[in-house]
């Protein structure tokens, strides 16, 4: 089982490749053998420690050379088309960072949309294809299936609504998932590309589990929800896994799909919460909660004006918000929180009461180092004052960040001080030319995938958009 998944890993990064070819843009290879790199890594940690780790690790570190080596070259290559304008200029951070004319999608509390109507938020190529002229719909459309507890949809759960997707469609396939709490392992395979689904509200669409490692089911099968197909949208949707603290890792997301959206979602758990595995991702609008390393994995993700909600771990464990994976330095992936909250729940902050940072009975950080190059930042952040201010702890058994990369730029509130980390090892505090590398317009090119799905985003950094 963990050879097939161990293969299964691999095979999908190189196939991304090998059918997309590789006369595509630079940002796309890049993203596909960052992910390669990923994959190989992640072969590695399925297994214990013990020799037959050892065998695997000596096995896969040819190629990640190979991948590590193709991966500088692409990524020089790119920077000398930049220098002598090939593709029209070097991305310089003002280009298009406003979203000027992008048709975005409503917040969430405002009206949901009605099954028997295309969503106004689908583009206008796509409206053509469900049969919409000049943006308004004609009589009884509905999404390509409703899936509803109390049986007025076309499939109860949503499940049955994806074992019955046509292997070949045009478009999006658009799946409305009426409201109600939905207990069941979701799973969007590699082959179901181009879907979106939404509900009723992320409190009112709820996807729930409680797989746990406790329980003796590995880390990565204990997702309530997983996303393995490219493209994927979610909205209005909640994912849960209700396994308690004492059940350590129990994942409610893992996503390892290219160009992953995630607008007006709320995703809950305790430990590892979100596993955002590989390639390029937006979160927009979202809560997030947990305890330990509550947002992981080896994505290149952005999370924009999203709440992330601290919860209260097991006794005397400290809370931490990321545990990002970077393996090699020439990968293009990372964590960015760009313009989102850091907050704790009643219950961390009934713990804290009248303490702040050092002081906390709970400890809580912003991140510590999963690999040796993982690479997060926040940004233009509002940081509660229970954060220690430190900011970042190692990882267990090591001593600093070491080769890691944690940066700030711009935040506030009572846990943005950055004095107590300045002289860390790894930590930066960045200026806003390094800044604007980690903005949605240069960290993720979000300006070719982002706005034609009608998600809100912004570019470029505060005050820069408009």
């Amino acid at each position: 089982m963990l050879l097939e998944d161990c293969q299964g890993n691999v095979q999908r990064a190189l196939s991304s490749i090998a059918w997309r070819g590789v006369d595509g843009p630079a940002q796309d290879l890049q993203s596909w053998l960052s992910a390669v790199i990923t994959f190989q890594g992640s072969c590695v940690d399925m297994f214990p420690k013990g020799e037959v780790r050892d065998e695997v690790n000596a096995t896969m570190e040819k190629a990640r050379e190979i991948s590590s080596n193709a991966l500088a070259i692409i990524k020089q290559g790119a920077a000398l088309a930049s220098m002598i304008d090939i593709n029209g200029g070097p991305d310089d951070g003002d280009d298009d960072a406003n979203g000027k004319g992008e048709r975005q999608l409503e917040e969430e509390g405002e009206p949901a949309s009605s099954a028997s109507s295309v969503p106004t938020w689908v583009p206008s190529e796509e409206r053509k294809l469900l049969g919409v002229k000049g943006g308004r719909r004609k009589a009884a459309l509905t999404p390509n299936v409703t899936v509803a507890k109390d049986g007025s949809g076309d499939f109860a759960n949503i499940s049955a609504a994806l074992d019955a997707m046509p292997e070949k469609y045009t478009g999006r396939y658009f799946i409305y998932v009426k409201e109600g709490v939905y207990d069941e392992m979701v799973n969007i395979t590699g082959r179901m590309a181009n879907v979106t689904m939404y509900g009723d509200g992320s409190k009112r669409s709820v996807v729930t589990g409680n797989k746990n490692i406790v329980d003796g089911v590995r880390m990565w099968r204990t997702a309530t929800f997983a996303v393995d197909g490219d493209s994927f949208m979610a909205m209005k949707l909640g994912i849960k896994n209700t396994a308690g603290v004492e059940k350590q890792q129990a994942l409610a997301l893992r996503v390892k799909g290219d160009k992953a959206i995630f607008f007006n979602c709320r995703i809950e758990g305790n430990q590892d919460t979100l596993f955002a595995q590989a390639y390029r991702q937006f979160y927009r609008s979202c809560v997030i909660s947990g305890t330990v390393d509550f947002i992981m994995g080896d994505a290149a993700a952005v999370f924009q004006r999203c709440l992330l909600v601290v919860r209260q771990p097991r006794q005397g464990q400290p809370a931490v918000v990321t545990a990002q994976s970077r393996r090699d330095h020439q990968q293009t992936t990372g964590f960015v929180i760009h313009r989102c909250q850091i907050v704790a729940d009643e219950e961390l902050a009934g713990s804290n009461k009248n303490k702040s940072g050092s002081s906390a009975l709970v400890t809580t950080y912003l991140g510590r180092p999963w690999k040796e190059y993982a690479r997060t930042v926040v940004m233009e952040s509002i940081i509660g004052g229970f954060v220690h201010g430190q900011g970042y702890m190692p990882w267990e058994g090591k001593d600093d960040l070491g080769t890691a990369f944690f940066g700030e730029f711009r935040n506030g509130g009572d846990g943005a001080n950055a004095t107590g980390r300045k002289e860390m090892k790894g930590f930066h505090v960045m200026g806003k030319d390094k800044a604007l590398r980690f903005t949605v317009g240069h960290f993720l090119h979000g300006a070719d995938w982002i706005p034609e799905t009608g998600t809100p985003v912004s570019l470029g950094l505060s005050g820069e958009e408009e």
